[in-house]
């Protein structure tokens, strides 16, 4: 398991570096909305060395943050929705609904304190 998620780390830091360098924090948000489907461990810690660096903004690193999570919540309420069926998706739709809601909250007061 952590060779596997070294892996992914180093995969996910190679393509966020690169392509910062090149389409600029865009293209973090592209790998944040793609890693996070699996895993915001590896895009969480990139954002942090990437703004360690002074490569991202505080905005900029908060924004990747939360595309990750939101992409991670978001697939993993479509599992229970396919796994678990109508019945269970109902139900907790409204705990993944406030929790994208707050997010959006959290990243818009962030944006605000500009």
């Amino acid at each position: 398991m952590a060779i596997g998620f070294g892996l992914m780390f180093a995969a996910v830091m190679f393509c966020a570096a690169w392509l910062n360098t090149v389409f600029g924090s865009k293209g973090v948000y592209v790998v944040a909305l793609i890693s996070g489907i699996n895993d915001v461990d590896a895009i969480s810690l990139t954002a942090l060395n990437l703004f360690g660096q002074a490569k991202l903004t505080i905005h900029q690193t908060v924004t990747t943050m939360v595309l990750a999570i939101a992409a991670n919540t978001l697939f993993k309420y479509g599992l229970i929705a396919s796994l678990g069926g109508k019945s269970l998706a109902l139900r907790c739709l409204p705990t993944f609904v406030a929790t994208l809601v707050g997010m959006l909250a959290g990243l818009s007061a962030v944006w605000l304190m500009n």
